[in-house]
């Protein structure tokens, strides 16, 4: 009997791994919503799905056909042991690094992005790694500094381990002046998996995937003010515009409500962080309808 229950007992844990696994960028159930807007552009958004729709041998490797928006076809294929994703622009291209999940804080990323590099591929540094849950299960986020010829862009775009770019779509973009294509929904296997924390400025895969808020036209808000950031009594979070009604929301790092504040007519609001266990938190700014208009995060040392 005590075999018996031992073998049930795997059988039980073995069935829970095989939901709590990472989604992965060749997953061909995935399909990115995609939502397009120049800014002050009066004719509206432009919504578009990317997904896979076949795949194909190329020298001998498997390669997954991504559909996506005005260029058809793309080439992609995933080597999860080396961490890293690959991409061909065409099936006699040269292969080129979409993703790489090995890098560490301070190395340089280069950019072959086909609608912005113009004459030359762009630079980026990553400056931070965090994590995001999907479906409770830890991706990495990689957050990337823009190195322009005179300058850096701080925290300019940021890389989803299994889910993309959340602006441009599928690989860094350097700033640009209109917000262009941003992520407002994702699917896997079927469902909307849930994603936590919601991610600044517009995509949380809950609000964002009701088709009134895809089809809602962006534009780019003034990020919040976080400061002290780090903290370790009282933080202050100060936003551009006031809100009439809505609430203040503190997550923990895996997604646990840690402080709710009601807010009023108010462009601000400070709470004390004393009793925080020194960790990264997130905050996000919501409306009374539930729609997420600001988040970001802070540190509290």
């Amino acid at each position: 009997m005590k075999i018996l229950y031992s073998l049930f007992c795997l059988l039980i844990l073995s069935s829970q791994s095989c939901f709590a696994q990472k989604v992965r960028y060749t997953d061909t159930t995935n399909v990115w919503t995609l939502t397009w807007d120049y800014w002050g552009d009066s004719s509206g958004p432009s919504v578009w799905d990317k997904k896979y729709i076949g795949d194909t041998i190329h020298n001998g490797i498997q390669y997954y056909i991504q559909e996506y928006g005005i260029v058809p076809f793309f080439w992609v294929r995933e080597d999860t042991a080396a961490g890293k994703v690959f991409y061909l622009e065409s099936v006699d291209s040269v292969e080129k690094v979409l993703f790489d999940y090995t890098l560490a804080i301070g190395d340089t990323f280069i950019s072959n992005n086909p609608y912005y590099t113009y004459s030359q591929p762009h630079r980026f540094i990553l400056s931070s790694i965090d994590t995001l849950f999907i479906n409770n299960v830890p991706h990495m986020i990689q957050h990337f500094d823009y190195i322009g010829s005179s300058y850096v862009m701080q925290d300019h775009t940021l890389a989803i381990e299994g889910l993309g770019c959340l602006e441009g779509g599928r690989m860094l973009i350097p700033p640009h002046p209109n917000p262009g294509s941003m992520i407002t929904c994702f699917q896997n296997q079927g469902v909307h998996p849930i994603i936590t924390p919601g991610w600044p400025p517009f995509f949380d895969n809950i609000g964002s995937c009701e088709p009134l808020k895809i089809s809602e036209k962006i534009h780019r808000n003034i990020l919040p003010t976080v400061v002290p950031n780090p903290a370790t009594d009282l933080v202050s979070i100060v936003w551009n515009r006031s809100i009439s009604t809505g609430h203040l929301m503190i997550t923990d790092i895996v997604g646990k409500v840690v402080a709710e504040i009601g807010l009023v007519n108010k462009d601000k609001a400070a709470l004390s962080v004393s009793d925080f266990p020194p960790s990264m938190y997130f905050y996000r700014i919501i409306d009374h309808d539930g729609t997420a208009l600001y988040s970001g995060k802070f540190i509290v040392e």
